[in-house]
């Protein structure tokens, strides 16, 4: 009887597919990131590797400027010291 109410049945109901329970919970709100002050105040770092080697580089730093969305794009090594890091951030 149960494998017949399933096949039969409830498909064809109107009142069940319409007050069907939600199987998902309800999306929370959104909490946006806040807008920087300034140029170069908020920025994201990233790095896209491990690489196929080019000229001694395999892995890609890149460096986002979150207000304008400027990209600056630097080849580095997988291995790269943290003093090696700022170094490249404050050239590039």
């Amino acid at each position: 009887m149960q494998h017949d109410l399933e096949k039969a049945y409830i498909p064809s109901c109107q009142d069940f597919q319409h007050n069907k329970l939600h199987t998902t919970k309800a999306p929370g709100p959104l909490h946006p990131h806040p807008i920087p002050d300034s140029h170069g105040s908020s920025i994201a770092m990233d790095f896209v590797g491990p690489l196929k080697p080019d000229e001694g580089f395999d892995c890609i730093l890149t460096i986002t400027n979150c207000l304008g969305a400027d990209i600056h794009i630097v080849p580095t090594t997988m291995d790269i010291s943290a003093e090696n890091l700022a170094v490249l951030f404050f050239d590039h």
